[in-house]
Order: structure tokens, then C-alpha cells, then sequence
């Protein structure tokens, strides 16, 4: 029995640890929202764990950035400090240049700030007087940017005199320079090539490559002479960087080209223009229009292969976006290459390309028709174009220009599927300056005053001089414009160019206007005035010696309208002047207040990019003329035109 109350008890102490456990054993009986909570509490404090690992990685970074950009920031400004370096125009001469050297230190300057832009291999040029033209090419044989900093940071000075200023005065002196930076490797070089050509007023002549005098490089503490600079030089050996002084003429220069690009014996890609590519090919060359590649045969020729844009404006990438590639290639003669289907042996071809801007009646000159001219005159006609586009209707408005330049027929590359062999093929467009030419980098010395007489040609234009008698008043074309930079006093200005004794033409070429009919009445007229646009192109069509105004909007644009017209005007034989817009002449008075920086500080609009500042001082911006400040240029234009009375 007492084993029953045992076993009895034991049950009942059993009950009781069903209903209420003990203490020591009891788990507490959450419910599934705290669950919930508590388990949500974990994760984000894990999260937020995460979180701060990954905050203080990207604080890392962040400051890494920062100190890399800090440094990159101390170093130009060290550069730009010492030189005084601009990036918006070329700098001022850097203190080491002295004497009749300063334009060359400004122009080797801003050399360099390209170079550290943009290439390693800067082709820079300047014009010092009216018979002098210096070209500067950097070619850096520095195994980094900061090595060739370096060592270029070390041209402290021009040193002149004696046999050195003899070399600037077309010599052979042979200058020399040193790498004398502590630490500097032995094969860090920097060929510094000043080649001038010569010829008077812009003309043709020997080219040779000369020096301004002996360069010295040397540490920033060290002071030297060019005698100690050349003492120097011996003891450094191979550390030498030589500035090629050596006379050579045009030939000699074209072929050292050649045999740097391994083209072929003849032929020559050339890619330093920071306006145009240019491949030159002579032997046998095929022009495959269906892959748009041009192929060169030779025996010796390296199995090498280039990519070009035959389209003169290759420094403007929204141009250049659509221009489509052209292969040129060489290729040995074992090589595997089609089959010729029409041999043209004895007829050079011109290949390139009509698209970017074309279309706009400005930059069909400037970027297709001046350097088509350039790079076709010296074949007399004898030259087939082979042209990229899909522009067919362009072809057809120049017909008449064309047919001056080439009197062959017109082959389209693209979807071409002869293979055509020609003797001697160019790639590309040679390109000067805008809407211009350079007479001392063509073949024949041809100017402007040579393609304004080709473009009067062509329409078959009679007037060639502004010349009229006594009693017969000159006549003024005025280009009233429609759409925007529009004249919104049109009326005065004309009473004001009638009273300074012009017979004012009122005229606007519209797109359906034929070109023939319209050139025809500049022709007729012996001054031009218009608001800074492409219809001031037409001065080509002006005889010469005629006058052109232009009326330049307000918004710093003097630079600008300048660059496009004045120096192109003046190399056609025409009397250029200008007239700037003032603020209350704008019609964006009426759209800005005055203390708007669209008045008061112009080039932050500027600064904003092109597409905003021509959104705002040109595509909005109309002109009311100040006759008063305006009539003395139209007085100016009619002075100038005296000259060509005809006296009875």
C-alpha cells in the first residue's frame, strides 16, 4: 500500500507539472507577432551591419577619388602657374622665351597643352609676319604622360644669339638639349620638329625645318648658358633630345613621311591635320565599293591597315558620327586580292565623303566644296570622284562646281560593286583653316581668289571687278533673313544705306531657290551686308574687290563670326567689315533682364556648351540697327568702292 502512495503521489505530482511547470524549467510562450518582431529586430540589425560596411567602403573610395583628383588638380595647376596656360585660347609666352622667339615659345606652349589633351603626336602651326610660317610637332618617346612631363617641363628657356639666331634665320644649326632631371630614363625623349615654310604673302616656296636656337633643359634650380647646356649634353649621353635642325626640302620631308608609314614606296597616310585624313596611294591601287576599302599592291608594302573618315571636319565628332568608314590597306604582292573589272590606270581617283553638315549652305564650302577645290585643282579636271553619300540631290545643286574639278564621271562608293584600279588613289580632303585656303600648302599655290574665280566660272559669271561709272550708284545686296537674327527695323537700314548713295537689293536664297539664278544677283552686286549667317557664304560669288559687312548679334560672338568670314572674306580680294550688336539693339532685352548673365557675363552662357549658347544669342535673337552708329561702316563700304570708278 505504501507503494501505492508512492506511485499515487508520484502520479499526482505528474498532474501538476502538466498544469504548471517548474520554475526552473519553464519557456517562456511568445506569440507569433512578437516572434515576428524579434525575428525582423535580427535582420535589420544585420542589414544595418552591412550597411555600415558598405558606407565606410564607399568612404574608401570616395576619398581615394578625392586624393587622386586633388593631385591631379596640384599638378596642372603647377603646370598652368609656371607656363600660364589657357584652355580656352592659346596661353601667352611662358617666361623662359625672350626676343624675336615669343610667338614660337606661345606657339610650342600651346603645343604641348594639345599634346597633354589630346595626342601624343601635336601638330601645331603659326604665322610670324607676313613671310614666315612655323609649324611645331611634338612626337614623345616617353614611356608614360608623366615621364614626358617631366622631361618637357625642363625647357626653361630660349637661349639666342650668334650662330643660333642664324638657324631661326633659315640655317642648318644643329641645337641640341638634355634630360638632366635626376632619375629620368635614359631612353626618355621628346623630338621637337620646327618646320617653316617661306614664300612671300602666303605663297608657295622651299619648306625646311629650322630652330629658334639652342634649347637648354635643365633642373628649375640650375642656372646654365647654351655652352654649359651643350657641356652638358656630352656628359649625358644618350639622354639627349634632338631638335632636328637639318634643311630639307619638300621632297625630302614627303618621303621620310612615306617611309614612317610604310604605306608603300609612294604612298603616304597622313593623320596629323586636326581638320582633315588624308591617304595618298600610287602604284596599283583597287577600290573595292562594296567593302569601302581601298587596297595598295606592292611588293615591299607592309600587310597593314588604316580606318578614315574621308570628311573634312574631323576635330567635330556630332559631323563625323555619321560619316561612314573607309579601309585603306596594303597588301605584298603574294597577297590574295580581287580581280580588277574596270581598269582606269591612267585617271587618279579622288574618294571622300559629302554628309555631316552638308545641307547647310555654309559648311557645304567650308567642309566640302574649298577643300574639294585644295585637293582636285592640281588634275586640271583630270581626276574621277568616287563619293560616300546618300545625298544625291547635293551632287545635283554643284553640278556646275563639280564639273569644274572633274571631268569625269561621277562614281558613288557605296553598294559600288566594280573593283576599280587606278595608278594613284586619295583618301580624304585637305582642309586649312575655315572657309579658306592656305596657298603655301598646295600643290600649285592656289588661293581663294582662285576658287572664287572657279566659282564664277561655273555659273559662267561676268563680273570679276565692282566697277561702275561715275553716275551709276554701287549696288548693296541686303540679306533681310527670315528666320531667326532678322532685321526687325529693315526699312531704316535700308534709307540708311540708299542716303549713303547704294542701290539696295532686298534678296534671300530660299531652298527652292536655283543657286545659278541666285549667285547671279551677287554677282551683280558690289557690296554685301548681313547678319552673322550662312547666307554671308555668298561673298564667293562677289567680284573682287567688293565690300562685306557683317553684322555680328550680340553675345560675345565676335570670335566666332569673325573665324568664319573676316580672314576668308579678305583672302578672296574683298574690304571686310564688321558691326557688333549692342545690348539695346538685341531684341533679348526684351526676354532678359539687364543683370541676367545673358548680358552681363556672356561667356558663362558660353560655357554652358554650343547647343545652349546658340540656342540663346542665336536662335532667339533678332537685331534692331542703330543707323546712326551704323552709318558710318556703309560710308566706309562706299569709299572703298571709288576705287573702282569708271571714269568716263
Amino acid at each position: 500500500m505504501e507503494g501505492d502512495e508512492e506511485e499515487d503521489e508520484d502520479e499526482t505530482l505528474t498532474g501538476e507539472a502538466l498544469q504548471t511547470p517548474p520554475v526552473f524549467c519553464r519557456v517562456p510562450q511568445l506569440d507569433l507577432r512578437r516572434r515576428r518582431q524579434l525575428l525582423g529586430y535580427s535582420l535589420q540589425q544585420i542589414a544595418m551591419k552591412k550597411r555600415m560596411e558598405a558606407s565606410k567602403l564607399a568612404l574608401r573610395l570616395l576619398l581615394g577619388v578625392s586624393l587622386a583628383a586633388l593631385t591631379c588638380f596640384l599638378a596642372v595647376s603647377v603646370f598652368s602657374g609656371d607656363f600660364e596656360f589657357s584652355i580656352s585660347a592659346p596661353p601667352p609666352p611662358p617666361p623662359f622665351v625672350h626676343g624675336e622667339s615669343d610667338e614660337l615659345g606661345r606657339l610650342l606652349s600651346f603645343c604641348l597643352l594639345r599634346y597633354v589633351q589630346s595626342t601624343n603626336n601635336c601638330l601645331c602651326s603659326t604665322e610670324l609676319g607676313p613671310i614666315h610660317r612655323y609649324q611645331v610637332r611634338i612626337r614623345s618617346k616617353c614611356s608614360s604622360e608623366k615621364q614626358f612631363l617631366a622631361v618637357f617641363f625642363n625647357l626653361c628657356r630660349f637661349t639666342g644669339g650668334g650662330d643660333d639666331r642664324e638657324g631661326t634665320a633659315g640655317g642648318s644649326t644643329q641645337g641640341v638639349a638634355t634630360a638632366a632631371q635626376s632619375g629620368e630614363s635614359p631612353s626618355s625623349s621628346i623630338d621637337l620638329i620646327m618646320e617653316r615654310r617661306k614664300g612671300e604673302d602666303g605663297g608657295g616656296g622651299d619648306r625646311e625645318v629650322v630652330n629658334p636656337g639652342a634649347v637648354s633643359v635643365f633642373q628649375s634650380n640650375q642656372k646654365s648658358t647654351s655652352a654649359k647646356g651643350n657641356a652638358t649634353n656630352q656628359q649625358l649621353g644618350e639622354s639627349l633630345i634632338p631638335i632636328d635642325c637639318r634643311k630639307r626640302t619638300g621632297k625630302g620631308l614627303e618621303q621620310k613621311r612615306k617611309e614612317r608609314k610604310g604605306i608603300g614606296e609612294e604612298s603616304i597616310c597622313d593623320f596629323s591635320d586636326w581638320r582633315s585624313d588624308v591617304c595618298e596611294m600610287a602604284g596599283d591601287v583597287r577600290i573595292h565599293g562594296n567593302s569601302s576599302a581601298v587596297v595598295v599592291v606592292g611588293s615591299e608594302a607592309e600587310e597593314e591597315a588604316w580606318r578614315i573618315k574621308p570628311y573634312a571636319r574631323k576635330f567635330d565628332k556630332s559631323a563625323m558620327q555619321h560619316i561612314k568608314e573607309v579601309t585603306v590597306r596594303s597588301a605584298g604582292a603574294g597577297a590574295v586580292v580581287q580581280a580588277c573589272t574596270v581598269n582606269q590606270t591612267s585617271v587618279p581617283a579622288l574618294v571622300f565623303a559629302i554628309g555631316g553638315y552638308a545641307g547647310n549652305y555654309y559648311h557645304d564650302y567650308t567642309d566640302v566644296l574649298i577643300p574639294l577645290f585644295i585637293t582636285a585643282r592640281q588634275f586640271d579636271g583630270d581626276v574621277q570622284f568616287v563619293i560616300s553619300t546618300s545625298k544625291f540631290w547635293w551632287v545635283d545643286k554643284y553640278k556646275p562646281i563639280l564639273k569644274q574639278l572633274s571631268r569625269h564621271e561621277i562614281v558613288y562608293l557605296d553598294g559600288d560593286g566594280e573593283v576599280r584600279c587606278h595608278r594613284r588613289v586619295i583618301v580624304g580632303l585637305r582642309s586649312h583653316k575655315p572657309m579658306s585656303i592656305d596657298p603655301a600648302r598646295t600643290p600649285g599655290g592656289y588661293s581663294m581668289l582662285d576658287f572664287t574665280k572657279l566659282m564664277r566660272v561655273a555659273y559662267g559669271l561676268e563680273r570679276d571687278r565692282p566697277a561702275r561709272r561715275a553716275a551709276e550708284p554701287p549696288r548693296l545686296l541686303l540679306i533681310p533673313r527670315k528666320g531667326s537674327r532678322r532685321f526687325t527695323n529693315l526699312e531704316e537700314v535700308v534709307s540708311a544705306a540708299e542716303a549713303a548713295g547704294f542701290e539696295v537689293v532686298l534678296a534671300e536664297a530660299a531652298t527652292t531657290t536655283r543657286l545659278a539664278e541666285f549667285v547671279r544677283v551677287v554677282n551683280s552686286c558690289d557690296a554685301m551686308v548681313g547678319v552673322h549667317g550662312a547666307g554671308l557664304t555668298n561673298f564667293v560669288y562677289l567680284p573682287t574687290g567688293a565690300a562685306v559687312v557683317q553684322i555680328i548679334p550680340f553675345g560675345n560672338l565676335e570670335k566666332i563670326s569673325r573665324s568664319c568670314f573676316m580672314n576668308s572674306s579678305e583672302d578672296a580680294g574683298l574690304r571686310y567689315l564688321d558691326y557688333s550688336i549692342g545690348p539695346a539693339e538685341s531684341s533679348l532685352s526684351a526676354q532678359y533682364p539687364r543683370d541676367d548673365p545673358v548680358f552681363t557675363d556672356p561667356k558663362s552662357i558660353h560655357r554652358l556648351g554650343w547647343k545652349k549658347m546658340g540656342e540663346v544669342y542665336l536662335d532667339h535673337q533678332d537685331v534692331k540697327i542703330d543707323v546712326g552708329r551704323f552709318r558710318p561702316l556703309l560710308l566706309q563700304a562706299r569709299e572703298h568702292l571709288r576705287r573702282y570708278t569708271i571714269e568716263v
